[in-house]
């Protein structure tokens, strides 16, 4: 075999090569993504959230206008439990509050079944240590205080290092049109046991299965 022979039978065979090796897999960046589960089907990735179109100034005023007096505000870019359920809406936000830091999210879901099943699986599972918490049970789910409200559409979660004041975070949802709006409310203390309420007659109750 002569030396152009070779040189155009090796061309040749490196264009085959290249030509059968599979395409390299799109690497997609994870935010893209919401998860599936098999034995929980979750839903379509969220629409762009409020973070893209408002500022960090209106935000704090929205608080502060409501009885939730916000020194600093920085929006959470990372990924927590519900976001996988297909909310239509996602706001998430870190607080400094006086000597406090909070973490206030709120997820608004399609109807009902989406925001039940995002709360369901999340506390089947809840937290670092994956605590499995049943519906009214008396249990510690986690060393900060929280507050977790649940409305037809709603799920809001709100945590703090410190201590919560739970009639206060009551009453600045009220001041935005969820008054007596809670199918479901918990409620825990900084170390303390997780205590379930719900409104009957525009009262907040103990929660009844």
């Amino acid at each position: 075999m002569n030396r152009v022979t070779y040189i155009v039978y090796t061309a040749v065979i490196g264009l085959v090569f290249l030509g059968c090796r599979p395409e390299e897999p799109e690497i997609l960046d994870f935010s893209d993504i919401v998860a599936e589960s098999e034995n929980y089907p979750e839903g379509d990735a969220p629409e762009a959230n409020d973070n893209e179109i408002d500022s960090t100034k209106a935000i704090k005023e929205l608080f502060n206008l409501n009885g939730i007096q916000v020194s600093e505000l920085t929006f959470v870019e990372e990924r927590l439990f519900p976001d996988r359920f297909g909310p239509k809406n996602i706001e998430k936000y870190k607080l400094a509050i006086g000597e406090d830091s909070i973490l206030y999210c709120k997820w608004r879901y399609k109807d009902s079944a989406k925001v039940m099943n995002a709360l369901y699986n999340w506390i089947d599972c809840f937290g670092e240590n994956c605590k499995s918490i049943y519906v009214n049970e008396s249990k510690n789910m986690q060393r900060n205080p929280l507050k977790i409200m649940v409305s037809d559409t709603t799920l809001v979660f709100i945590e703090a290092l410190e201590s919560l004041d739970f009639k206060e975070w009551d009453a600045f949802h009220e001041s935005l049109g969820y008054k007596n709006d809670w199918n479901l409310i918990i409620e825990q203390r900084k170390s303390g046991r997780a205590k379930w309420f719900m409104y009957r007659n525009e009262e907040k109750i103990p929660f009844e299965e």
